[in-house]
């Protein structure tokens, strides 16, 4: 079985190539905005929604998702009000999320629609799982779910034939789904296109500010065995990952071509699960809370 390990050097020389040729979302001002005030002791939360709505776009999409069941449903027409409602944490996931799939785009094909449908609900759930597991990483669980497979879009805008291989890259694949007998879908990704969907991620999620504690799990998501996060954080953020990944695959079966049986999973994910301490019949638990969270996950 061929090895998923790659030369990443050369990986991110080839993606510095593809994103010279199809560019790479700007972080958006309103989004700086927010991360400024959020360094600051006492954010103005004024100033921080003034910038919002001076973005038609974003706020739009910001209002949009702050109505929906997704986001708590707080009916408003305000950036302001929804501010206020939701706190700023809540708020700069939320515009987090809008501004990226804005610089992605809206409505161009299925293959983008699913990547939409599929970050934001593994970011969700991931936050969720963070949350029940109290260990003060909900932020950078739901960031580590947003932005894993952030690349993905780029790489469609670069090949034409990339759309079939995300059917491969967004969900933990059985391995026998993929082609050539590879042992993961990263190396299917980069005998075909000389770097692969988690480099690129990396590279559009740095550009935007994410940690490096978050950067090393987005570069590393499928690796299960976790050996190159050193600290335990970025363990227990690839563990929340998986599983969450998981989860939004059993219980999304329109969004997903693939799905890998439970059994199966918790065989392999042994070392996952003894990472945040869940027990199989735990993961059965939240997998129905995630569930509801899914099907609120109609804003898109």
């Amino acid at each position: 079985m061929q090895q998923w390990n790659i030369d990443n050097e050369k990986g991110i020389r080839n993606a510095e190539e593809i994103i010279l040729q199809v560019g790479i979302p700007p972080l958006p001002k309103a989004l700086i905005d927010i991360q400024n005030e959020l360094a600051k002791a006492g954010p103005d939360f004024r100033r921080i929604s003034d910038s919002v709505s001076k973005d038609v776009a974003l706020s739009a999409a910001v209002l949009k998702i702050a109505n929906s069941p997704f986001f708590g449903g707080i009916k408003t027409d305000s950036i302001h009000h929804a501010l206020n409602i939701l706190g700023l944490r809540n708020f700069y996931s939320l515009v987090m999320t809008s501004s990226l799939f804005n610089a992605i785009g809206y409505g161009l094909n299925q293959s983008l629609d699913k990547f939409r449908r599929h970050s934001s609900t593994v970011a969700a759930v991931c936050s969720h799982i963070a949350l029940k597991l109290k260990i003060d990483l909900e932020e950078e669980a739901y960031a580590v779910g947003l932005f894993h497979d952030c690349g993905i879009p780029l790489l469609m805008k670069k090949y034409a034939d990339y759309a079939q291989m995300a059917e491969y890259a967004m969900p933990s694949s059985p391995l026998e789904t993929i082609p050539d007998n590879f042992e993961s879908v990263i190396g299917f990704e980069t005998s075909r296109y000389h770097t692969n969907h988690c480099i690129m991620s990396l590279m559009l999620a740095k550009s935007w500010g994410m940690s490096d504690k978050i950067l090393a799990v987005i570069l590393t998501h499928h690796d299960i065995s976790m050996y190159a996060l050193k600290s335990p954080g970025q363990r227990h953020l690839a563990a929340i990952l998986f599983v969450s990944e998981f989860i939004c695959q059993d219980c999304d079966t329109e969004t997903y071509s693939f799905h890998q049986d439970a059994a199966e999973w918790l065989k392999q994910h042994k070392n996952t699960l003894d990472e945040i301490q869940l027990k199989p019949a735990d993961v059965g638990i939240l997998r129905d809370e995630a569930c509801e969270i899914i099907k609120s996950n109609e804003w898109f």
